[in-house]
């Protein structure tokens, strides 16, 4: 098993009064496994993910990344798990300004991400997904330059480019085109199929069939959802 919650909870006070944002989740998935999680908006998807990334830690309840607890590591742990075996798309773009588009993609590798790769496979494999993802032309802009699905675009190449363990995606098809958002979810399944394990979170009903398992959160709470495929 490549993660696994057991029982997890974050909860947070308002008022003196405690409200669960993720409540008594149970979840756990293999490598090269895909899967969707649907829910609108403040039903706790985000939280969820940020749990499971470590970014978070959980008021109650265990995460298990291939057999280690996770809210039982330290700082440095964390980091090289994240940096080496768990990459993260988030909402917002995390992008240096004062960097490149081409200059960017790099920062993870310079930051000590991507295990065993080398620079030189580091450039090819950038050089396949900017055209894959039609930014090569692009390549030298810099984050002001480039519109919302460009940056969505930049955010899911620089996920796939060192081969994690794992993928979680938060709404990256969110500012794409019908056309884009397909082509978009036909690469994570390629990943997937290539042992890469993505756990995705969409409110798109046109991207629910890509995944292997469809899940909904609402309430805090995550239940196989009734319609997929």
């Amino acid at each position: 098993m490549l993660i696994k919650a057991k029982n997890l909870v974050k909860s947070y006070k308002s008022e003196g009064v405690s409200h669960r944002i993720v409540d008594q989740v149970n979840f756990s998935m293999k490598h090269g496994e895909f899967i969707i999680v649907k829910g609108v908006s403040g039903s706790g998807k985000t939280t969820l993910l940020n749990l499971l990334a470590g970014i978070l830690t959980p008021t109650d309840g265990e995460v298990y990344f291939e057999g280690s607890d996770i809210t039982k590591m330290n700082d440095r742990q964390l980091s090289q798990m994240r940096n080496q075996r768990v990459s993260y798309i988030p909402q917002n773009d995390t992008l240096l300004k004062t960097l490149t588009l081409w200059d960017n993609l790099h920062l993870p590798f310079f930051l000590g991400k991507g295990g065993e790769i080398t620079g030189d496979q580091l450039d090819e494999k950038l050089t396949e997904l900017l055209k894959e993802f039609g930014l090569w032309d692009r390549r030298n802009a810099y984050p002001s330059e480039l519109s919302g699905g460009e940056m969505r675009r930049a955010l899911i190449i620089r996920a796939m480019a060192l081969d994690p363990e794992l993928i979680l995606a938060d709404e990256p098809t969110a500012s794409l085109d019908p056309d884009t958002t397909l082509s978009v979810m036909e690469k994570f399944r390629t990943v997937s199929n290539r042992g890469i394990a993505v756990l995705l979170v969409s409110h798109q009903p046109q991207t629910y069939s890509y995944g292997d398992r469809l899940y909904e959160m609402k309430d805090g709470k995550l239940r196989p959802a009734k319609e997929h495929r």
